[in-house]
C-alpha cells in the first residue's frame, strides 16, 4: 500500500493517480504551464462556401498529416488554422500517441477545433516535448494527469499542469538530434516497405499474365459515338477510351457475380460503446485486413443478429464514402460473433469456384481499383458502389491451385514489409526509452 500525503492547498484534484504517480528526474521538473501557449483562434471557414479548404488530422502512425481538402459549404463549424511549428494532438487519444508536430508545408492549414493546439515558448523546443509526450516511458504520467476527467481528455488546463523534466537547450539540442540519427535509419526502413509495397501489384499482374496500365488524365475534346455511351460521367468515358477497363489475361474473365453466393447490405442501427454485439465498420478496414482496435457495439434482435452475423471467408467491401474509400475490402477471418454496418456489403463467395484470399488480393491490387475508380459515381459529395455494379466486376480467374500460388507469392512480400515495419517502430520506441532513461531517474 502507498500514502501520498499532500497539504489541502496543494489539492487541485480529488482523483488518486494523479498524486502516485511523480516523476523525478535529475533535471529541473517543472509545469508546462512556463513553457507553452494554447493556440485556440478558430476561423468561419464555412462561411466560403465554394472555396476548398486543406483540413488536417492526428495519428499516433503519422502525427500530423494531410486528411483532405473540403469545401466551405460541407463544414459546418469554425476550425483552428495551425501554424508550422506548433504542436497538435487528439485530446482522447494522446495517451496512444495521437500527437504530431505542423510540418512547413502545412503553415496556416485548418483542423478541426476539437483538436488542442499549442506552441512552446523560450526555454522549451517542440521536438523535445513531442518525444517526451509520445513516449511510452511517459505514459504513465500522461493517463494519470486524464485520470478524473472524462473519457481521459487530456484538456490545455490539464496538458498545461503536467510536470516534465526540462533540461538546457542544448540537452534538448542534443536528445533531438539522437532523434533525428534513428529517424535516418528508421526512414530507411520505411522506404524498403513501401518499395515492395509496390511489387505486390507487379507479383499479382505478372503471375495473372496482365500488363499493367495507369490512368493517364486527358485534357483534349472526347468523342464517343452515342451507340457505345454507356453512362454520363466524364472519368469513365476516359477510363475506357483508355482501355483501362479491357482486362486480359492467359486466364478467363469473367463478372464478379458468377462466383458470389449473397451479397448483402449491413445494418443502419446506431452503434454505441456500452452494449450489444460488435459491429465492422469502415474503419475497421485498414490495408486489406481486419483492425479491431476500435469496436463499437449494436443492439440488435436475435433474428437480426442471425442474418447479420458474419462467417469465416466473408468478403467486407466498402461500399461508399470519399472515392479513396470506397472499395476497401477485407476477408472475415475472426473466431468471435460479429455484424457489419450499412456501409459494408457481405460478399459470400462460392469457395469451389474462388478463394476469399484471392478475391480480396485482386481487390485490393489495380485490376479491381481501377473498376472502382471509373464505377464509383458521386452521390450528395460521396462516392458509391451498389450490389449490382460490385457483381459486374471483371476479374481473371485460375484454377484454385493457382489461385493460392500467387496468395502465398503475396503473403510472403506482406511478412517482409511486416518485418521491416515492426523494425522501423522498435528502433524509434528504442530511442525514446533510451531518452527516458536519461530523464528519469
Amino acid at each position: 500500500m502507498q500514502i501520498v500525503t499532500t497539504l489541502y492547498k496543494n489539492l487541485t484534484r480529488w482523483d488518486i493517480k494523479n498524486y502516485l504517480f511523480k516523476l523525478k528526474s535529475s533535471f529541473i521538473v517543472e509545469e508546462l504551464k512556463n513553457y507553452i501557449y494554447e493556440h485556440s483562434e478558430k476561423e468561419k471557414i464555412f462561411k466560403e462556401h465554394e472555396k476548398e479548404f486543406p483540413i488536417l488530422g492526428v495519428t499516433n502512425i503519422d502525427g500530423v498529416y494531410l486528411n483532405k481538402y473540403v469545401k466551405g459549404k460541407n463544414i459546418n463549424q469554425s476550425y483552428k488554422k495551425v501554424r508550422s511549428g506548433e504542436l497538435a494532438y487528439n485530446p482522447y487519444r494522446v495517451n496512444v500517441g495521437s500527437i504530431g508536430i505542423v510540418q512547413e508545408e502545412y503553415n496556416n492549414f485548418y483542423i478541426s477545433p476539437a483538436y488542442i493546439i499549442f506552441g512552446v515558448k523560450e526555454g522549451l523546443l517542440n521536438e523535445y516535448i513531442y518525444l517526451v509526450l509520445s513516449s511510452s516511458w511517459f505514459n504513465p504520467y500522461l493517463r494519470a494527469a486524464t485520470s478524473g476527467s472524462v473519457r481521459q481528455n487530456l484538456t490545455y488546463d490539464l496538458l498545461s499542469q503536467l510536470k516534465v523534466p526540462i533540461p538546457s537547450i542544448q540537452i534538448q539540442k542534443n536528445i533531438i538530434k539522437e532523434w533525428h540519427n534513428a529517424l535516418k535509419e528508421a526512414q530507411k526502413l520505411k522506404l524498403l516497405a513501401k518499395e515492395k509495397e509496390g511489387m505486390i501489384d507487379d507479383v499479382v499482374l505478372s503471375e495473372l499474365d496482365i500488363k499493367k496500365k495507369e490512368y493517364k488524365k486527358t485534357y483534349d475534346v472526347l468523342v464517343i459515338r452515342y451507340k457505345n455511351f454507356k453512362r454520363w460521367g466524364i472519368s469513365y468515358n476516359d477510363y475506357v477510351r483508355q482501355g483501362l477497363l479491357d482486362i486480359k489475361s492467359k486466364y478467363e474473365i469473367i463478372p464478379l457475380k458468377k462466383i458470389i453466393k449473397n451479397l448483402q447490405y449491413g445494418t443502419s442501427k446506431k452503434a454505441n460503446k456500452t452494449e450489444g454485439v460488435p459491429v465492422l465498420r469502415m474503419n475497421n478496414i485498414i490495408n486489406g485486413e481486419l483492425d479491431t482496435s476500435d469496436l463499437k457495439l449494436i443492439k440488435l434482435s436475435k433474428r437480426e443478429f442471425e442474418s447479420l452475423k458474419l462467417i469465416k471467408g466473408d468478403l467486407l467491401f466498402n461500399r461508399t464514402n470519399s472515392k479513396e474509400l470506397v472499395g476497401k475490402v477485407a476477408v472475415f477471418d475472426l473466431d468471435d460473433d460479429y455484424v457489419f454496418a450499412s456501409y459494408i456489403i457481405r460478399v459470400i463467395i462460392d469457395h469451389k469456384k474462388a478463394d476469399p484470399y484471392y478475391i480480396n488480393m485482386l481487390f485490393n491490387s489495380s485490376i479491381i481499383r481501377n473498376q472502382i475508380d471509373t464505377v464509383s459515381r458521386q452521390i450528395i459529395g460521396q462516392a458509391n458502389v451498389n450490389t449490382e455494379e460490385l457483381g459486374e466486376f471483371k476479374i481473371p480467374l485460375p484454377p484454385l491451385e493457382i489461385q493460392k500460388n500467387i496468395i502465398n507469392k503475396v503473403m510472403k512480400l506482406k511478412q517482409e514489409i511486416n518485418r521491416s515495419q515492426n523494425l522501423e517502430q522498435r528502433i524509434l520506441e528504442d530511442i525514446k526509452n533510451r531518452i527516458g532513461k536519461m530523464l528519469v531517474a
